[in-house]
Parts: structure tokens; C-alpha cells; sequence
């Protein structure tokens, strides 16, 4: 991959009986293979901080197989907050398959620049060669980013070729898009055709895997036709999906298998221990909405 472009959907971790399910994750894999450029793994969204290391590399032993057998291209995520078992993960067996690295900043107390310009460092010197995706997500890491602190690490830590932008800002995203040194990659659902219309230049979030299909249409019309088009099939198959998503707990990785259960894509919508279950209500809710849009759409449903 010498470029990471186009959808790349971060993809959940199926879960069976409080194990990784590898089944789970070749259905997954195979469900959205048609419809995009690559997939993400162990991403934020893909639980890898409620995984144990072994754990981590199982699953992405199990991802890059999928993977492999559709020719997909893969980004991998780094969550360490540890900058030694970040190196520790990126220089596995299993990890030599990533085409790229999604490396989040070290986390537990709120980040720094000067400490997330060490981590990426070392993760850089690891990754022998190959580019990272600056994870530029201040809700998690506690470090909000401004153009010329992602333009510093840029110069410093010279493989950082990309950046996932999972935040609220519209107006940071054209002047680095015009600066041209990194690649910008939508990466918070609600906003995402916004942000691939202000410059970014790909699209790394969880609600692609709930409707590929939709999502390659919507994709293809926003960067190579008709942005009208673009925004209709945004608004009518792809935003209630997101809708369903938003609640008052962090749950929406619940939602996403919910949703993906319910399509026949995986066994379970079970999450990791430690991550937040949908309630009764929520659920409730997410089925009713299942309901109405298979409704809608009868065998076409988004997906």
C-alpha cells in the first residue's frame, strides 16, 4: 500500500463465548472486501485496548489471513500506551503483514507532544519502512492537535505520511490538505462527508462495515461524480446507520455488531469484557431500527 486512500473501514473484533471469533472475522472480512480499498484492525473501535497482547496477535493473525485471501491491503492499529510493547506488537511476526500503522499516542494520563513525538519515534524505527497514520483522536489521547503540531511531527518523525482526524474540526482540515506533506483521513462518522469535502482524502471509520455497498456508492460520487448525488445517498442509507450509533454511553461498537448480527455477517454481537454493552433499552433501540430499515430498503437493506 503505497498510499492510504479510499475506504478503509475500521473493523470490530467478533467476539463468541468471551473469545476472539476467527470465523467471525473471515465473514467480516469477506462481507466488505468488494467494496473498499483495505481494512483497519485493532483499531479503537476494534477493542484493541481491552485485548491482551497474545490476544492482539491472534486476531491479527486472523485478520490478515481474511485479508489475504481478497488482496486487501491492511492498517494496523497501535494502542500500547507503553512505547516498549508498542514497539514490542509492531515488530511481531504477526504485524508483518500491515501495510501501515495506526499509531495512537501513549495514553493513560493525557498526552504531550513532546511524549507522542517519542512514541512515534520509536514505533517509526520498528516499523521498518513502512508509513504511520498519526491518530489524531484528542478524546481518547487527551492531546488536541493544532496544524502546526501535526506539521511538527511530521518533520521530526518523517514516516508519519497520514493522519486520522476523529475529531470535531472542519477548519483544521483544509490548510493541511493544502500543505500537501501529509494525507488527511476522515475519521469521525458524523461529520465524514464533510471532512472528505474539506480535503481528506480517505475514510477510516466503523460505520462502512455496517453498509459497504452504500458507502462505495456514496464514495465514489463524492470523489469522482456528482456531490449532490454524494450527499443524497449520505443522508438517506448511511446517516440513519450513524444515527443508530449515538447514545449516551460509548457503546456504538455494540451497535455495529448488532447491526452487523442481524445482517447474517457474524455469530454474536458480543463485545470485549470491559467495554460497554448495549442497555435493554438500547438494544430495543437498535433493533426497531433494524426493523424500520429493512422496511425500507426490504433485501436491499444498507449493507
Amino acid at each position: 500500500m503505497g498510499r492510504v486512500e479510499g475506504l478503509l473501514p475500521v473493523m470490530p473484533t467478533p467476539f463468541r463465548d468471551g473469545h476472539v471469533d476467527t470465523e467471525g472475522i473471515e465473514s467480516l472480512v469477506g462481507w466488505v472486501a468488494p467494496h473498499v480499498s483495505g481494512i483497519t484492525v485493532l483499531g479503537s473501535s476494534g477493542e484493541s485496548g481491552y485485548l491482551t497482547p497474545d490476544d492482539r496477535r491472534r486476531t491479527l493473525a486472523a485478520f490478515a489471513d481474511a485479508a489475504g485471501q481478497h488482496n486487501l491491503p491492511m492498517v494496523v492499529g497501535v494502542t500500547d500506551p507503553a512505547t516498549a510493547g508498542a514497539v514490542d506488537f509492531v515488530q511481531s511476526r504477526e504485524a508483518a503483514t500491515a501495510s501501515a500503522f495506526l499509531v495512537l499516542p501513549p495514553t493513560y494520563y493525557p498526552a504531550t507532544l513532546a511524549a507522542t513525538e517519542r512514541h512515534l519515534a520509536a514505533v517509526a524505527d520498528a516499523a521498518a519502512g513502512r508509513p504511520l497514520v498519526l491518530y489524531d483522536i484528542p478524546g481518547l489521547s487527551g492531546l488536541g492537535l493544532g496544524q502546526t503540531d501535526v506539521m511538527e511531527l511530521v518533520e521530526r518523525v518523517p514516516a508519519i505520511s497520514h493522519a486520522k482526524l476523529s475529531k470535531l474540526d472542519l477548519d483544521g482540515i483544509a490548510p493541511l490538505a493544502v500543505d500537501g506533506r501529509i494525507t488527511l483521513l476522515a475519521g469521525y462518522d458524523e461529520i465524514a462527508h464533510e471532512q472528505v469535502v474539506e480535503g481528506c482524502r480517505g475514510v477510516m471509520v466503523p460505520f462502512v462495515v455496517m453498509c459497504p455497498e452504500p458507502s462505495a456508492r456514496w464514495y465514489t460520487e463524492l470523489t469522482t461524480g456528482d456531490k449532490r448525488v454524494a450527499f443524497s445517498i449520505f443522508m438517506d442509507e448511511i446517516s440513519p446507520l450513524i444515527r443508530a450509533m449515538v447514545g449516551a454511553d460509548v457503546d456504538f461498537i455494540g451497535v455495529v455488531k448488532l447491526y452487523a448480527q442481524r445482517l447474517g455477517v457474524i455469530a454474536s454481537a458480543e463485545t470485549a469484557p470491559g467495554l460497554p454493552a448495549l442497555s435493554a433499552a438500547r438494544e430495543r433501540q437498535v433493533e426497531a431500527h433494524f426493523a424500520f430499515m429493512a422496511a425500507r430498503y426490504g433485501t436491499s437493506i444498507p449493507g
